[in-house]
């Protein structure tokens, strides 16, 4: 059997970087994940140069103490937006050499199973191989996106995993024909898909779909920052932090307003009640997230340009129903619109919910009672100090419930390395 003091199961940023906070303090822990996501996870994973990091590479170095590394590693300006590939690239060859320098081991497995034991955890592989540790780290990072289904709409024409080969096949062939396409859901996933037919030269007409039809900002750079607020400075209620964001972004410096915000947005999240979070996910949040989660000027120049020109067409609605060809969307402000497709897929992005995931390990340890549905079910419950349980860390999208802005590289990299101190303690 496997024994390591830490398992760190994921090997996305989150669970790489902490590996490699780990071994700078001594410690040797065991990464697991399959071998094509190590450094990688799925939002480093793509293998397309279009898409660009949604952060300028000055802002995303993987430690804190070195805030330039990336953009100085990557030979990069300041203000550039790299390809994320090459930000992979940077992660992956950093955990290889502390692989090659055996200050961090991987196994080429997922956990299916973990179970309590004398010495800390028990926890299975797929493969059937078994391992031994003391502390658990849960950095799965982002869910799988809920399925979508469409009434009379054929199986075999709707995708639901937007990064798979196959996908990426369908999207080729899709480009080739110039086939109508429908993407259902116009954030992060539906811009990263049109910069895909963007570059396969796809000339025909695309559909996006969300309820609201809001697409994600762009970046301006460079942009005039604000200081940051005191937390009592904020007001309580949503309706009043909007017009107190309104007023601080005044002649046109919203981004500044926004960004002024984030360094209390943790603390801001946690002191609101849980009525206070439900009412800002159900009526703030798609507001929140195409003004905070903006994308790079490049990848905004192609969204204007192909929507401008007519070929690609946001609405705001909801799919009624599908026949072999076309779909019928319940328009927002009323009446129906029906538009011809050949493909649909799903860019709704990632589910949060915990007692949804697909993920095996985790629906194993909810069930057994190992680990507790976070804020409004959002990821995982966890302390302050990102302890999910008795020798149990979570890490990143898993504590969204937690801290909210979690989800990006320069707020996980301070949680990593407070946990990575943390466990180096316990050790």
């Amino acid at each position: 059997m496997i024994s390591s003091p830490v398992a760190i199961i994921g090997a996305g940023f989150s669970g790489t970087l902490l590996a490699l906070q780990l071994a700078r303090r001594g410690v040797k822990p065991l990464l697991i994940d399959r071998a094509e996501a190590w450094g990688r996870g799925i939002a480093y994973s793509t293998g397309d140069p279009a898409h660009l990091l949604n952060v300028p590479a000055m802002k995303m170095s993987a430690w804190p103490d070195a805030p330039k590394d990336f953009a100085e590693t990557a030979n990069l300006p300041e203000g550039a937006f790299a390809e994320r590939r090459a930000y992979g690239d940077y992660l992956r060859v950093q955990l290889e050499q502390a692989v090659a320098d055996g200050t961090v081991a991987v196994a080429d497995a997922y956990a299916v199973s973990a179970a309590r034991s004398d010495n800390g955890w028990r926890i299975a592989l797929n493969d059937g191989r078994g391992m031994q540790a003391e502390q658990i780290v849960l950095a799965t990072g982002n869910g799988s996106p809920h399925a979508v289904e469409i009434p009379g709409w054929p199986e075999d024409d709707m995708v639901q995993d937007p990064w798979s080969a196959e996908t990426q096949a369908r999207l080729a062939c899709a480009a080739k024909e110039n086939w109508p396409i429908l993407l259902i859901g116009a954030g992060l996933t539906m811009v990263d898909l049109v910069l895909t037919l963007d570059r396969m030269g796809h000339g025909g007409p695309v559909t996006a779909v969300s309820r609201r039809g809001l697409v994600p900002c762009a970046h301006q750079t460079p942009s005039i920052p604000l200081p940051a607020p005191e937390l009592e400075e904020i007001p309580e209620r949503l309706s009043h932090i909007v017009r107190w964001l309104r007023a601080r972004g005044a002649h046109g410096n919203w981004r500044a307003a926004i960004d002024s915000l984030r360094p209390a947005t943790q603390a801001l999240w946690a002191s609101w009640p849980t009525e206070r979070k439900a009412r800002f996910l159900r009526h703030a949040r798609p507001w929140w997230d195409v003004h905070r989660h903006r994308i790079a000027p490049q990848a905004a120049a192609i969204i204007d340009r192909w929507s401008s020109e007519g070929r690609l067409k946001v609405i705001a609605g909801r799919i009624r129903e599908g026949a072999s060809g076309k779909v019928t969307i319940g328009l927002r402000n009323g009446g129906l619109a029906t538009i011809a497709t050949m493909l649909a897929i799903n860019c709704t992005g990632p589910n949060e919910r915990i007692t949804e995931s697909g993920n095996r390990l985790l629906r194993q340890m909810l069930d057994d009672g190992l680990i507790a549905p976070g804020p409004l079910d959002l990821g995982v419950r966890a302390d302050d100090d990102s302890r999910a349980g008795e020798n149990l860390w979570a890490l990143g999208p898993m504590t969204k419930g937690e801290w909210w802005e979690i989800t990006a590289v320069p707020d996980i990299r301070v949680q990593v390395e407070k946990v990575a101190a943390a466990i180096a303690a316990c050790i």
